[in-house]
């Protein structure tokens, strides 16, 4: 009975500690990682693997803005790439305004043809469209070549996908919304694909921002004179004299009526100086 007891006394206690070293603590966050073989030593620079991303920018005057706009989409369009925007516009300058013949004038207008292209092509034909843009332009006013190596943001974003699973809050977490949490890290997880994809898109083809323009030029017009259509002929120009000169006339007429009291008070004085004031000069006399 004795043995019992020290056998229950001793053992029991040991297995008690082996069973609560082998069950992890409650509510313990435990998590499964699984790695991706993502081979992080440095490569050369001309290396394949390399994420390279590679741009231009080009603005240069041409000949001929329209001509040379539409060589280039046709050129990016045979070498498999699009061109994403093509936008033609003038920049006006200085106009004048001159008599040309009696009934019509000249008009005489300076601008600057311009042309913006944002152009994507396959990254092996890169070399080939600025070479065309070089031959094609009379000046280079700009010319941009990058190559942005985008290694190690896209392998951030590799790591930052590896699988991290929570099971769930430790006792002493504050209640937390597992489902906007899982939510939230299944979108930064969807926009690191997206952004790894849009790398592999950047390295795949190239981007070109070319920028044309064109001497100033002059764009003259002959425009009927508005002054000379809307003037009135010899006979009409008199009758409209007379008329005119018959409407001052009538005008000074209306005008000399309309102070009569000033015309009675001169009548007036007039009369006074007749009667009364002439003979009181000459009795003084």
């Amino acid at each position: 009975m004795r043995n019992s007891l020290l056998f229950y006394g001793a053992i029991a206690p040991a297995c008690l500690l082996l069973s609560c070293q082998q069950v992890p603590h409650e509510g313990a966050p435990t998590a499964s990682l699984r790695q991706e073989k993502i081979d992080l030593k440095v490569v050369p620079l001309q290396d394949s693997t390399r994420k390279r991303m590679r741009s231009a920018d080009f603005h240069c005057r041409v000949k001929d803005v329209h001509q040379s706009t539409e060589r280039i989409e046709r050129l990016v369009s045979a070498l498999g790439g699009v061109v994403e925007e093509s936008t033609q516009r003038n920049i006006y300058h200085a106009a004048k305004t001159l008599q040309y013949k009696t009934d019509s004038v000249k008009r005489v207008q300076l601008y600057t043809a311009t042309s913006d292209l944002k152009l994507r092509v396959p990254v092996a034909q890169l070399d080939s469209v600025v070479y065309t843009l070089s031959v094609i332009a009379d000046f280079i006013d700009t010319r941009t070549l990058r190559d942005t190596d985008a290694t190690l943001s896209y392998y951030a974003n590799q790591l930052g996908n590896q699988d991290v699973k929570q099971l769930g809050p430790t006792r002493n977490d504050k209640a937390i919304d597992m489902n906007a949490v899982a939510q939230n890290d299944q979108q930064e997880r969807i926009n690191r694909i997206i952004a790894n994809k849009q790398i592999d898109e950047n390295v795949a083809y190239s981007t070109l921002a070319v920028s044309l323009f064109q001497p100033e030029v002059a764009d003259i017009q002959i425009l009927a004179d508005e002054d000379a259509l809307t003037r009135a002929g010899f006979g009409e120009s008199l009758w409209q004299s007379l008329l005119s000169g018959l409407r001052v006339f009538c005008n000074i007429l209306v005008y000399l009526v309309a102070i009569w009291p000033l015309w009675v008070l001169l009548l007036a004085g007039y009369w006074l100086y007749r009667s009364r004031l002439r003979k009181w000069f000459a009795g003084a006399k």
